[in-house]
Parts: C-alpha cells; structure tokens; sequence
C-alpha cells in the first residue's frame, strides 16, 4: 500500500516537473516568436522597410568603423529615410581627429537597390569601389598609404587623401578643397563619379534615396585620347607664362580665357593661334613677345591646361585679364565687364 502511494507520488512529480520545462519552453518559443515578428513588422510583410529614421553613432575614435558599418546597415534595412551616422575623416584609424554626421542614404541603380552613399548637406559621396560595384562592374583596389587606386576595366582611379586632384583614365580631376575619405577609405563626389561611369543620378521626390540611371553607362574617353597633345602643350606653355607664379585657381582661369577666345567667332579657333594672336599688330599675350612663351611649364600649368580643358571655369565667359599693377587698367574697366579678382590678375568678359 505505501510502495502504491510512493509510486503515484513519484509519477506525479515527474507529471508537475514536465510540465513546468513544457511552460519554460512556450514561454521561450513565444518569446522568440514576438521578437521575429516585430522585425517582420519593422521590414514590412512585403519586405518595404516601414521604421521611422534610426539613429547609429560611431565611437569618435573609430578603432573598429567596421562594427559602425555593420550597425548602420542593419539599421538601414530597417529604415524609410536615411539612416544619420557619425563617420570618420580620414584614411588612417590611429590618426583619427575628426568626425561628421551624415545621412547614410540608399542608393538605387536601374531600380535595383545597391548599397549606401554619404550625404553631408548638399554633397554626395561614394567610395569608387563601391560605385562600380552598384554598377555590376568588379574592380580591384590597392592602398598605399593616403593613396588609393581603384581598377575597373583596366582603367585606374588614382587619388592621394588631402590632394587637390586625382586622375581617372588619365584624366584629371580638381579638387580644390582636398580629396577626401570617410572611414578609413577615398570617397569621390557624386558628379564626378557620373562623368567617370557615364550615369545620370537623382535623388527621389521624397529625397529618401538616390536613383541611378545605367542605361547609357560608359567609362569615360582616356586622357590620352581627349587631350589634345598640341593644344595642351601651348595651353600649359601660355599658362606658365603669364601665370606660373599665381594659384591653381588663377592658372585655370588663363587657360579659361584662351578657350573662351577659341570659341568664340571673334578670336581664332586653335589654341596655338589664339595664344600667338597679334591683331593690330600687337601680341595678345606679352610672352610671345618677350620670349616667356618658350619656357618649360612645369606640372602645375599642365594640370591647369588640362582641367581648363575638363570645364572647370572660375571666370565665367572671361575673354582678357590683366595684371593692374604691371599695367594701365582703364581701358579695360570702361569698356569691358569685371568677372573676378585671382591672384594678381583681374578678368573681364
């Protein structure tokens, strides 16, 4: 009769202790279950993201960015807007001094989601490995130092972070405020990126993405087939005479006058003969009086040459210059209109 008893008791705790494993694990299972479907309900049934704007906040001294890109790409696929993150400036972690926030913007390519641009303010930034990577293009990246190259179709993009140019198919591009990067890696702005790849881009309506279009994407002509060897070798000779002793911006801004001459119908229509112009008698340019024009330029005015001859234009539709205090500057003020002051030389269109 006891062996009965004791025997119920037993069967009878071991009833109350199943029972209590099989509540634990509901419990847990529903636990899990509440936690997937808020994710669910966060990416939206149809896979649409349908969270409000998350926040991500690096560590300002960014040992590991790659843990902030993680974070911020988890949150962005959870997210209708820009996701904002706080990124690094520069290309080496141990020499981090500075941080921007940004919107870390979804970026769209024929319709097809592709991954994430910078946008601080008005600019728009992307790294070039990345860009062509959103384009269905592989490339190869190598890093020395500040300097990074991109490969993309045996064509090299070259940029040196802090450098006021870098080059893509040997052409060249001005960056008069610096290359940058973000995290450890060069980011090139979004205007040059479409030049280099032949695409047009847009924000959408709502500005909550950038929309790529790649129906017509080509990488763009060489250097050494859009240069003009002749043109460039008296553009940068003209440059470096009359302005080889001025700032990046005022070299430009001589070469913008000589091709703002070749087009017009006034002037000549080559570059040699607008540089060696001598209407009335008198030589246009002094150095081709003087002898200057036969100086070596040196790398400064050939880069001056060639981003005149990309379309960078601090003078508008400048057609003379002169420098006030080597010469009588009336004439050119009472018949002539002021365009702007570089260096020490003025520009009238």
């Amino acid at each position: 009769m006891n062996r009965t008893k004791k025997a119920g008791l037993s069967v009878k705790s071991g009833l109350s202790l199943m029972c209590i494993v099989c509540l634990l694990c509901g419990l847990l299972c529903g636990f899990f279950w509440l936690a997937g479907e808020n994710s669910a309900l966060a990416a939206g049934p149809d896979g649409s993201a349908l969270a409000a704007k998350a926040v991500v906040s690096g560590d300002a001294s960014l040992a590991a960015p790659e843990r902030d890109e993680k974070l911020a790409v988890q949150a962005a696929a959870q997210a209708t807007s820009p996701v904002v993150r706080t990124v690094a400036v520069g290309m080496d972690a141990d020499d981090y001094t500075e941080t921007v926030t940004c919107d870390y913007t979804p970026v769209y390519v024929d319709d097809r989601f592709g991954g994430y641009c910078y946008v601080l303010g008005d600019a728009v930034w992307l790294p070039a490995d990345a860009f062509a990577e959103m384009l269905g293009l592989e490339s190869d990246t190598a890093t020395d130092g500040d300097t990074e190259t991109v490969t993309v179709d045996g064509a090299d993009i070259t940029a040196t972070y802090g450098a006021t140019y870098y080059t893509a198919n040997g052409r060249c591009f001005y960056a008069p405020d610096g290359v940058y990067a973000l995290d450890g890696e060069v980011v090139l702005p979004l205007a040059d990126l479409e030049k280099i790849f032949g695409v047009t881009a847009a924000f959408s309506a709502d500005n909550t993405s950038l929309r790529v279009d790649a129906s017509e994407q080509a990488l763009l002509e060489s250097g050494e087939s859009y240069y003009g060897a002749r043109d460039v070798y008296w553009l940068s000779h003209i440059i470096n005479a009359e302005a080889g002793n001025q700032p990046m911006d005022g070299q430009i801004a001589v070469g913008n006058v000589v091709l703002n001459r070749v087009a017009d119908e006034r002037f000549p229509n080559s570059v040699k003969e607008v540089v060696f112009d001598r209407r009335g008698g008198v030589a246009q340019f002094s150095p081709t009086a003087d002898g200057r024009i036969s100086l070596t330029p040196d790398e400064d005015a050939e880069l001056a040459a060639k981003l005149a001859f990309e379309g960078y234009d601090p003078v508008g539709e400048s057609l003379y210059f002169i420098n006030p205090s080597a010469c009588n500057a009336s004439w050119f003020n009472s018949r002539l209109t002021y365009t702007a002051t570089i260096g020490d030389h003025v520009f009238y269109a």
